[in-house]
């Protein structure tokens, strides 16, 4: 059996402009086409205005994920198990529909993100819709891709009679920087090094109150920019109450030159999330050399390998950052060179898509 047609379902579709499973759909269907495979990304209503994108397909599904997810997930399965071989599945959000795979008997390959029953951000009756569709998953998909080691590791102790699971990470580009980005770091009146950087969703399970006192009660100063966009109205209140001339809150950013700028040329980034497993917004600030402070859990030491530094706590945010403030320019490369080289050898996309290939053979008979 030639296995070569693979659609992509459960984003809002590419080019990516708004999250991880986005940039995740974009960077996998492009290398998936130059390695000879038919590949086709299902996408928000009229969010773009192409049908074939560097030789990937796009096919639009008639309403936005954003209007009702539901409904888009059956709609993109169904569409996707109709016209592809292999399906891959962002997200266990349409796994309450695998049943249909019995008139179609094709691959369902559910990437399943982090343990998104856990998050925070979700209403009591999203997290129990989610923890159901774990479950559903677990038992009608072809396989589980998690994306990291902590993740899959949930699933074979929590879902022990679950099809297999294996890991596949998220992929990052390397950047380097140069005088094009100067023009970023004038428009947000900022100066190469003097800023600490946060790039994230603003909710509490990333943990933004504990990075911000903690920077507050260091002894620096450097600047603390902060990028996201608020999830709530009572958390961007409990927030915004910081904002002043050191602590930043430039929203939501979606232009990746504009990122790229902002990593580029700060002196530390700072990463809160802790539930999940490879964070792309980690991932990225690492392929810009970005000596990283990361929240203390699985995941991120997974990541980083354990060779930058963690925080349980505020005490421990200032600590760090009293301590690097003392460290030499050359100490401080050689940790930027460790989170760069890891992107370089182990989180290329290059290496992501010959392993989603190598699975894609394990299919053949």
């Amino acid at each position: 059996m030639d296995l070569k047609k693979i659609g992509i379902a459960g984003t809002r579709g590419i080019p990516a402009v708004y999250g991880g499973f986005e940039t995740f759909a974009e960077e996998l269907s492009y290398r998936l086409h130059e390695r000879g495979f038919i590949v086709t990304v299902y996408c928000d209503k009229n969010s773009y205005s192409k049908n074939n994108l560097n030789g990937v397909n796009l096919k639009y599904l008639p309403l936005k994920k954003s209007t009702n997810q539901v409904i888009y997930f059956f709609l993109s399965l169904i569409k996707g198990l109709r016209e592809n071989d292999i399906l891959i599945v962002t997200s266990t959000g349409a796994s309450y529909f695998y049943f249909l795979n019995i008139f179609f008997k094709k691959i369902i390959i559910t990437n399943s993100d982090g343990i998104e029953s856990l998050r925070s951000k979700w209403s009591f009756f999203s997290r129990k819709y989610l923890f159901y569709s774990q479950y559903f998953a677990s038992k009608w998909s072809t396989i589980i891709v998690t994306d990291s080691k902590g993740i899959e590791n949930y699933w074979t102790n929590f879902y022990p009679k679950s099809v297999k699971v294996t890991t596949i990470e998220y992929g990052a580009p390397l950047v380097k920087n140069s005088k094009d980005y100067e023009c970023v770091l004038e428009e947000y009146h900022l100066k190469k090094n003097d800023y600490y950087l946060i790039v994230a969703r603003l909710e509490p399970e990333n943990n933004l109150i504990m990075m911000i006192n903690g920077y507050l009660k260091s002894g620096t100063q450097k600047k603390l920019v902060i990028v996201g966009g608020f999830t709530s109205a009572h958390y961007q209140k409990d927030l915004k109450h910081y904002s002043s001339d050191k602590v930043l809150f430039l929203n939501a950013v979606y232009d990746s030159f504009k990122l790229k700028a902002l990593r580029l040329n700060c002196f530390t980034y700072i990463h809160g999330h802790s539930v999940g497993g490879t964070n792309p917004s980690l991932l990225e600030a690492m392929g810009c050399s970005n000596l990283c402070i990361c929240h203390d859990n699985i995941f991120n030491r997974e990541v980083t390998e354990n060779k930058q530094f963690y925080f349980k706590d505020s005490f421990e945010v200032t600590k760090i950052i009293n301590n690097l403030e003392t460290l030499s320019i050359e100490k401080i490369n050689e940790y930027r060179e460790l989170s760069f080289s890891r992107i370089e050898v182990y989180y290329s996309w290059e290496r992501i898509t010959d392993v989603y290939v190598s699975l894609f053979n394990s299919f053949q008979n």
